[in-house]
């Protein structure tokens, strides 16, 4: 039982003690920091995908890409492009393929659709939010329904005070009572 204690300890003091290199530090003691080279920031994780624009269209179809290459691309950098008749027409003259073309089209017609729709739902949040609001804060109070809150729902008979002036063809003037309710 002592034994396999003695060497954990033993192997925890040989690791506190080979932990040296402490880093370096500056006059006031505080650690040294140093930046990061671009090949370290790019060995460390993939950069966000650069959206791409009309121009970048051109550029990846004058290099060769297959449509299906550029169309992936687009979908990947998750860029949008909405384009009028001439832009259109302009990138068909500069020799992007009618399949990059008519998938920017469809692209940007489903892109409208989902921002109307969650336009709309943002709306109707907004608005039940605020229907709740009022309803809870707004909410009828009946101060007679019981007197003890611990007695809630009060199971009887409810006493209502009431006093007012009415009038009518036959009479008017002040009335006043208890209406008695089960």
């Amino acid at each position: 039982m002592h034994k396999p204690l003695a060497v954990l300890l033993a192997f925890a003091a040989a690791g506190c003690a080979g932990v040296s290199h402490v880093g370096e530090r500056d006059a006031t003691g505080n650690p040294r920091l140093e930046r990061l080279s671009p090949r370290e920031l790019a060995r460390l994780g993939p950069a966000a995908p650069v959206k791409l624009s009309a121009e970048d269209l051109v550029r990846l179809t004058r290099q060769g890409d297959s449509p299906a290459e550029i169309i992936d691309r687009f979908y990947q950098s998750g860029s949008r492009l909405k384009l009028d008749d001439g832009q259109i027409a302009e990138l068909r003259r500069r020799g992007v393929d009618q399949r990059v073309v008519e998938y920017l089209v469809q692209h940007e017609r489903e892109a409208e659709k989902i921002d109307a729709i969650t336009a709309q739902a943002d709306r109707e949040a907004r608005a039940r939010a605020r229907a709740e609001h009022v309803y809870r804060y707004y909410r009828y109070y009946d101060p007679y329904w019981g007197w003890d809150p611990f007695s809630y729902p009060y199971v009887g008979p409810r006493v209502y005070p009431y006093l007012g002036y009415g009038w009518s063809p036959s009479s008017s003037g002040w009335y006043g009572g208890l209406s008695i309710r089960f």
